[in-house]
């Protein structure tokens, strides 16, 4: 049966690969962790089936995936509470040690007061089953499902990680999960505090370091999405030079990237409300600025073009490749492919020294 991991880079086409990759005629179940990633992928399967979406083909988010397929159906079975709903805004207690803490071999560990699955515990529950009550699962759904993809599969850590790898090596369906290492690391972890919260994805490095957690039975892909279709070539060798990502470009456009340091330039690009400010976070932006956007917001997005307002740690780019935090040099990589066009830098200083003069300016426009 095919088991694939698809190796893809920033801007290669995720989306259009998971909606175009299967038969039409196989069943199919498309995941994808946001509901703006489902939509993307709703889209282009109306690209492929003219405007429809087949009834042989499910999208749907990895939450509703779990609940309806995996736990809601077999409840009545082996489960001694019936759900009411998915708990998606409370977070239960992760800690033993802290009052209000539930053991993991009662329903309340996974259920809130009122029978709602909390919404980070609904793999852990699938993958706590007898292996008999797995097969009873995987049974019912043989029956109507021959393929899933899994789509943007750095997301995945926890026990949200552990149910991928079970589909991967434990099912008799065809499992394709694609994603970017890259990307990982940039989403806020769904069980911060569990020991296994963040594995394995805030401890893999490379292709290599992945591959160590599977086994043979999963074939890694790293050719079919090697190439990026956005990012312009000028930027994937800054990248590839400077971030050691190895990342290879497709684009015919002929992209410039331009370092601004002069105070008037800075202001023209700032105050400009077609091109993205691409910042570290909300404490970057100022009252005279247009369309900020967070470097991990902005996963997912394509710009004309774009302009990344620099940290101070990552202000020097002869440092990048000494760069020791994941979430910073994968949420620095995220921030950099985002224009298919030129790409504005900023530095910290620089932006500190337009700020001041932003400042003064209106001020004196106040008096």
């Amino acid at each position: 049966m095919d088991k694939r991991i698809v190796l893809a880079s920033a801007g290669a086409g995720k989306t259009f690969y998971v909606a175009n990759d299967f038969k039409a005629e196989e069943r199919v179940i498309l995941i994808s962790f946001t509901n703006s990633n489902v939509a993307n992928i709703r889209k282009e399967i109306h690209k492929r089936f003219n405007g429809e979406v087949p009834e042989n083909v499910q999208i749907m988010t990895y939450d509703s995936f779990i609940y309806n397929n995996l736990l809601k159906p077999v409840e009545p079975l082996f489960l001694s509470n019936i759900s009411t709903k998915v708990n998606i805004k409370d977070k239960p207690v992760e800690d033993p040690r802290v009052f209000g803490y539930k053991r993991v071999d009662t329903h309340e560990h996974y259920m809130d007061s009122n029978n709602a699955y909390y919404v980070n515990r609904m793999a852990k529950l699938f993958l706590t089953f007898y292996q008999n009550e797995k097969n009873i699962v995987l049974d019912r759904l043989y029956q109507y499902c021959d393929a899933i993809y899994f789509d943007e599969f750095q997301d995945y850590n926890g026990y949200d990680f552990k149910l991928l790898k079970f589909f991967l090596e434990k099912s008799k369906l065809k499992v394709v999960a694609v994603g970017d290492i890259n990307q990982s690391c940039i989403t806020p972890l769904r069980s911060a505090g569990n020991n296994i919260a963040k594995n394995p994805f805030h401890k893999i490095k490379n292709v290599d370091d992945l591959k160590k957690l599977f086994s043979d039975k999963v074939h890694f892909d790293e050719i079919t999405l090697e190439e990026t279709r956005r990012v312009p070539k000028i930027t994937c060798e800054m990248i590839k030079v400077n971030l050691n990502i190895n990342i290879v470009s497709k684009s015919d456009v002929d992209a410039s990237i331009i370092y601004l340091k002069n105070i008037d330039e800075i202001n023209d690009i700032v105050t400009n409300v077609n091109i993205p400010k691409l910042i570290w976070d909300k404490r970057t932006t100022h009252p005279i600025g247009k369309n900020y956007v967070n470097w991990t917001y902005s996963k997912g997005d394509t710009y004309p073009t774009a302009c990344v307002i620099l940290t101070n740690t990552v202000s020097n780019i002869e440092k990048w490749t000494s760069i020791t935090s994941l979430k910073t040099r994968n949420s620095l990589y995220v921030a950099l492919t985002r224009s298919k066009g030129d790409l504005y830098l900023i530095t910290s200083n620089d932006y500190k020294k337009w700020r001041k003069h932003a400042d003064s300016k209106q001020r004196s426009h106040d008096i």
